[in-house]
């Protein structure tokens, strides 16, 4: 262990070297860029409950986030910039919030979320026992920092960076058995807990199923402390909380399939959208039950088809909390090594997603809107590649006797 010292420690100069030439950079753009309109309502929210002791869902912290964001308060029809979060994200973003100068927050921010990025890609090889060349190595992780899905909520803020990250990092765990650090991760995981509930009904549900009593017992007594620790805080965090997110699909575009079929197609795409939500829930519950009692990969390829089927199955979403299947896009990067005995996939799936989903972006881009106003079609056009990429493995990874672990 003496000896492993030494190399630890100067990882973690160049890591601090990195940082520090990331926030630099970031600051620059920051500060001739205005924006960060997800990371704004809650860097507003936590500075304010932690030097004023406002509630973060107070009309009295709107309003100044909304002052913030139009210097002025919304209209009825613009994004209401509601805090939103659970009271304990602020467990999170206090570090940034501590720092008064905005840009620089922002910029700090960023290089958290960039790392991030790195880190759940590098979990994700660890996890997946992807091992790949110096070239798709490097390829995967530019990927990962600049495909739509990264820029948009890197661009903006967006908080569901770190929760890829914790849950990428939960699977890590739960490949080594480390299930109470998993558990931790998975709770954490939860300060957007519309991206994970799916995810974590299908993981506590089979750690189970496999005796892994401590993982579900992490998960309760970790979630218990954040939101222990809220209410003593905050009592009545929870029903403003709860307001807050019902209110929220009032003044955002649609966030999933049935969503997206209304709006194009009317009465009859929110009809269409309805059945084939219903038909891809019927489809999900069966890999569910055929899966719960299966080796770990067959845990992986569910988790991964769980991902991508929520905004599918009618669970609501957006384009920045897609950065989460850069998990699937790993483990099918794994899969398919594993299956040709070759890296070829990098080369195809990785250019396929990054010029496929920028393409879609720019054609589809409305005239006159802001920075990263989006066409609903980059709400599907992910998960729908990746769900087919998922079947195509489907027999060969998950067939008895597989080569799986």
């Amino acid at each position: 262990m003496r000896t492993a010292w030494p190399r630890i420690l100067l990882g973690l100069a160049l890591l601090a070297v990195l940082a520090a030439a990331l926030t630099a950079v970031n600051l620059r753009f920051t500060r001739v860029s205005p924006g960060g309109n997800d990371f704004l309502p809650r860097w507003v929210g936590t500075r304010l409950f932690i030097t004023e002791g406002h509630s973060p869902y107070s009309a009295e912290t709107t309003a100044a986030i909304q002052d913030r964001m139009y210097g002025r308060l919304a209209e009825a029809d613009e994004d209401q910039a509601l805090f939103a979060y659970p009271f304990y994200s602020i467990l999170v973003f206090a570090p940034f919030a501590l720092v008064e100068d905005y840009p620089l927050a922002r910029a700090l921010w960023i290089t958290a979320q960039e790392i991030a990025v790195a880190a759940l890609v590098l979990a994700g090889m660890a996890a997946s026992g992807w091992r790949p060349g110096r070239g798709p190595l490097v390829a995967a992780l530019l990927f990962a920092l600049m495909w739509f899905h990264s820029a948009k909520p890197l661009i903006d803020g967006n908080a569901a960076v770190l929760v890829a990250l914790f849950v990428s990092l939960g699977l890590l765990a739960m490949r080594r058995n480390r299930d109470g650090l998993a558990g931790m991760a998975f709770a954490l995981s939860t300060i957007k807990p519309q991206m994970v509930l799916l995810v974590l009904v299908f993981v506590l549900s089979w750690g189970v199923s496999h005796k892994r009593r401590s993982l579900l017992g992490s998960f309760v007594a970790s979630l218990l402390v954040l939101l222990g620790v809220s209410f003593v805080l905050q009592p009545d965090w929870a029903v403003h909380n709860l307001g807050q997110v019902l209110a929220y699909g009032s003044y955002t575009p649609p966030g999933t399939l049935i969503g997206a079929f209304e709006a194009w197609w009317g009465d009859t795409g929110r009809t269409a959208g309805i059945v084939v939500s219903a038909l891809l829930g019927l489809l999900l519950f069966y890999e569910w039950g055929s899966a719960v009692r299966q080796r770990f990969d067959w845990l992986a390829w569910t988790v991964c088809l769980t991902l991508v089927l929520g905004p599918l199955v009618g669970l609501p979403s957006t384009s920045s909390n897609h950065v989460i299947l850069l998990i699937v896009v790993i483990w099918l990067l794994a899969w398919w090594q594993r299956r040709t005995g070759r890296p070829l996939a990098a080369w195809v799936l990785l250019p396929i997603l990054f010029v496929g989903l920028w393409a879609l972006f720019l054609l589809t881009l409305p005239e006159g809107e802001g920075q990263f106003r989006e066409h609903l079609s980059l709400l599907l056009a992910a998960p729908v590649f990746l769900l087919a990429n998922l079947y195509w493995l489907r027999w060969w990874l998950l067939r008895p006797g597989g080569t799986s672990t």
